[in-house]
């Protein structure tokens, strides 16, 4: 068999077990601005990323998995936007291509393709699919990610029309969660074990 990170399985990554900074989440909170702001990104319970932020380049001082102190400066670009300001993007360390999320792994921040990381979505047999979309909606209604559950309610705030259309959704991955899941069950009673 082999764990998840062995060759049968790909042997790559998954973004989602990696820590990530996200720069349109400190665009959204306006922590770019202005520039010389300074602000702390917490990494673990007791760890954290203290970064400084300045008009063309942020400056990330944390502690590697090692325990050495790093300092590592990264590049912005910034686009137009349609209706006025600008959108930052990290510019990878690596391979200098524009990116919204960088991932710590092997102690450096750089892009998932970088570091050749995969999702879970990509790496997953196409049998779990439905199963992780599925529970990937019942997560943004609020709910539990169980498939054996009530579906959640309607998030406060979210119109009507959206929340149909996302339980339609989330109902026909469920559908052919459990389908598959009974035909797994089939051939399992069929091999007689």
């Amino acid at each position: 068999m082999g764990n998840s990170s062995s060759g049968r399985w790909g042997g790559r990554q998954r973004c989602e077990h990696c820590l990530a900074i996200d720069v349109r989440d400190w665009q959204r909170r306006e922590l770019l601005d202005p520039p010389g702001a300074c602000f702390m990104v917490m990494r673990g319970r007791y760890d954290n990323i203290n970064v400084e932020a300045n008009t063309d380049y942020v400056v990330l001082n944390y502690v590697s998995e090692s325990g050495a102190p790093q300092v590592e400066p990264i590049a912005l670009a910034r686009t137009p936007c349609h209706y006025g300001g600008t959108r930052p993007w990290f510019l990878c360390p690596s391979c200098h291509q524009r990116c919204a999320k960088l991932f710590l792994r092997r102690g450096r921040f750089l892009c998932r393709l970088c570091h050749r990381l995969g999702y879970v979505s990509q790496l997953a047999a196409s049998a779990e699919r439905p199963r992780i979309m599925a529970q990937r909606l019942r997560l943004r209604l609020g709910g539990d990610p169980s498939l054996f559950v009530p579906f959640p309610f309607k998030p406060k705030g979210m119109p009507w029309r959206t929340y149909y259309r996302l339980r339609a959704k989330g109902e026909r991955y469920e559908t052919c969660a459990i389908a598959g899941l009974a035909v797994w069950l089939e051939r399992l009673k069929g091999s007689g074990r």
